[in-house]
């Protein structure tokens, strides 16, 4: 069974000492994922990060041959987000008979706590969990409910 991996690239970090590059690259060694993409936005900082996470990958998938990424030019707006998020989360996932088939996984556990804000350069910034929340009740996304076989 292939796994996919699609990891989203922001510019800030969950503290003054964490480090997100090395965070993106430990979620990529635990899962060792048959193919990833990643999603920077077009901030150099985000970009930049991303190239350092995708170094010595041999499983990360450029979006194309002219561009390794799909990138969000706005990050703080809804619609800019779901455009791109919905165009990476798809692409892995095309059916041998080109029926597209995407599989997202809601962790609530996992979510950015309301109101805990993340650090860039030292400096504390809010987040926003409107993607989080709009892909949740987003009327194209159903249940997946796995049977199974004995």
């Amino acid at each position: 069974m292939q796994t996919f991996l699609i990891l989203t690239v922001g510019t800030g970090t969950a503290g003054r000492t964490s480090n997100l590059e090395a965070g993106l690259r430990r979620t990529i060694e635990l899962i060792h994922p048959s193919a990833f993409w990643l999603i920077p936005s077009t901030d150099e900082i985000s970009q930049t990060m991303a190239d350092l996470v995708r170094l010595d990958q041999p499983a990360f998938r450029a979006w194309d041959a002219s561009s390794p990424y799909r990138a969000i030019a706005r990050p703080d707006s809804l619609d800019d987000c779901r455009q791109i998020v919905r165009k990476v989360i798809l692409r892995p996932h095309k059916d041998a008979q080109g029926k597209w088939r995407a599989l997202v996984i809601f962790v609530d556990s996992k979510k950015w706590p309301a109101g805990k804000q993340v650090f860039l350069n030292g400096q504390p910034r809010s987040v926003s969990l409107d993607l989080y929340d709009a892909m949740k009740t987003d009327p194209q996304l159903h249940d997946f409910v796995a049977s199974t076989s004995k």
